[in-house]
């Protein structure tokens, strides 16, 4: 599994820029994702099983995401775009610039 944080908060040296790490079994490795970053992920594999923790309460509200084809990241997501399948909410992202951003406290 890819595990891609992109850092949308504002006024962040290090706004628009994203880390991604392959996630396995073998390595038993995890990535922490803090407040003002978006996540995304894509399994590399036939099966995987994603397993995360929140600080909060599920808000449905709250959900919102980026296009992951978006130009202006420029995103390695290991694998051609023809083969990645969105789910049909996915499928309706805006792009990166479109974005709302974080604004909240992040020092």
């Amino acid at each position: 599994m890819l595990s891609v944080a992109v850092d949308i908060r504002e006024n962040s040296k290090t706004f628009g820029k994203y880390k991604s790490i392959e996630l396995n079994d073998t390595l038993q490795n995890h990535m922490f994702i803090p407040r003002g970053f978006a996540h995304g992920y894509v399994t590399l594999s036939d099966e995987s099983i994603f397993i995360y923790k929140v600080d909060e309460y599920f808000n449905l509200d709250a959900m919102r995401g980026i296009a992951f084809d978006d130009e202006d990241l420029n995103i390695d997501w290991k694998m051609g775009k023809n083969k990645i399948i969105n789910s049909d909410k996915d499928s309706n992202n805006p792009k990166f610039k479109d974005l709302e951003y974080y604004k909240g406290n992040y020092e």
